[in-house]
């Protein structure tokens, strides 16, 4: 048995041969999600991830295909930062289940953590799925909330390397027929909402000019405000070019992004806001950021964002038939408000990190 690892680049487009490479990678990062969750429907498509893994001045990724006897069997992916190294390198590596236990994912993870050092970054971070595993051994998280199995094959892995589990994301997953009941009281919060002093806004696509610099702050803010248990937080400074560039990329992946935003009336500025982005083609809608700013929480500002998101995609998107949803589990707040709409658990997101 012969393997062999190769660096690949992300192609200008899904099309054609120059593609195949990175079409077979994406294939690979869907079966092994779709394996340890026990659910096809996060399968992302090529043309939906090309723009979010092609480098940016903001981010450097390195990509790796593992081949045994010539056939793809597992990829691997580090992250960079490169105006921030101290933040450390993001690792991930995915083996199908048949080539596990060959030596292909320490190859993988070998020829990752290469090119995080050849960056010149110490710290590693790895974020990997890991199923829902019932009873024996657990290993709890360092933030004292969530555990994974240590059974897990990916916990197994990342134990025997020296990295401990600092943080776990539950994955959770909603029926869009399931949301009429949940949305019923709206108005009524959202009436409560307008009395603390804050109304809302919802776009679709790329975001208004009145409203770059006001997503900026939040963009920043996301880096510092949402929990990071103990990977560490630090501030990832956004402007109005890059939230320009950031909802070109959306675009670019066949997606439009659903936008609700809150403004404190009193000083005009925004202060939170969640994101769906909904793809043309498919049923599964991705719920990616949302953040309400620490000094204005206790005014269930969350929740009404969370549910008028909802209400738009259901008027909007008829076609869509999921929601998927990713929360630290120290994140109560927010659990509860996906809770609230009807989010159940279908799997978790392992943060592991390697102090040097």
């Amino acid at each position: 048995m012969v393997i062999k690892i190769e660096q690949i680049s992300v192609p200008e487009s899904v099309e054609g041969p120059e593609a195949e490479r990175f079409v077979e990678y994406v294939r690979i990062r869907n079966d092994v999600e779709a394996t340890v969750l026990g659910t096809p429907a996060l399968a992302m498509t090529p043309l939906q991830l090309r723009p979010e893994f092609e480098d940016n001045p903001h981010r450097i990724r390195h990509l790796f295909v593992a081949r045994v006897d010539g056939v793809a069997v597992g990829r691997a992916m580090t992250t960079v930062r490169p105006h921030d190294l101290d933040t450390g390198a993001f690792i991930t590596a995915d083996v199908l289940r048949p080539a596990r236990g060959a030596g292909v994912g320490t190859a993988l993870f070998e020829a990752a953590i290469g090119a995080a050092h050849a960056a010149g970054c110490i710290l590693l971070k790895v974020n990997t799925p890991h199923s829902v595993l019932a009873g024996g051994e657990r290993i709890p998280s360092s933030t004292g909330f969530g555990h994974v199995a240590a059974a897990d094959p990916g916990a197994r892995f990342l134990r025997a390397r020296g990295f401990t589990l600092e943080q776990v994301v539950r994955v959770g997953m909603l029926a869009t027929a399931e949301l009429g009941a949940a949305l019923a009281g709206l108005e009524q919060v959202t009436d409560g909402l307008v009395n603390a002093g804050y109304r809302t806004h919802t776009w679709h696509g790329p975001t208004p000019a009145p409203w770059l610099e006001g997503v900026a702050h939040l963009r920043t803010r996301m880096s510092t405000d949402a929990p990071s248990g103990g990977l560490g937080s630090h501030e990832d400074s956004w402007d109005v070019e890059r939230v320009a560039a950031h909802d070109r990329r959306i675009e670019d992946g066949g997606q439009t992004a659903i936008t609700v935003a809150a403004e404190h009336v009193a000083t005009g500025r925004l202060v939170g806001y969640t994101e769906l982005y909904v793809p043309r083609d498919g049923a599964l809608v991705i719920q990616e950021d949302t953040l309400v700013l620490t000094e204005h929480r206790g005014h269930r500002i969350g929740a009404v964002l969370k549910a008028i998101a909802g209400r738009q995609l259901v008027r909007t998107c008829p076609r869509i038939e999921q929601i998927v949803t990713y929360n630290a589990e120290e994140n109560l707040p927010m659990l509860e408000v996906n809770s609230s709409l009807g989010f159940q658990p279908i799997g978790y997101e392992g943060m592991w990190r390697k102090r040097p």
